[in-house]
């Protein structure tokens, strides 16, 4: 299971939320649909604006 998870580099697989601003200050900031720049769960992207 190591060799897929544990990193971001290609051929393993990756959830991951690049969000605009800090949630760890503000979780309000999911709300806004704008603040979510990329969203890819199991290396699908479903949003990508950056």
């Amino acid at each position: 299971m190591e060799e897929h998870i544990g990193s971001v580099e290609p051929g393993k697989y990756a959830d991951l939320i690049v969000v605009k601003g800090n949630p760890l200050k503000d979780l309000r900031l999911f709300q806004n649909p704008d603040n979510l720049h990329v969203i890819m769960k199991g290396g699908v992207v479903y949003k990508q604006t950056l």
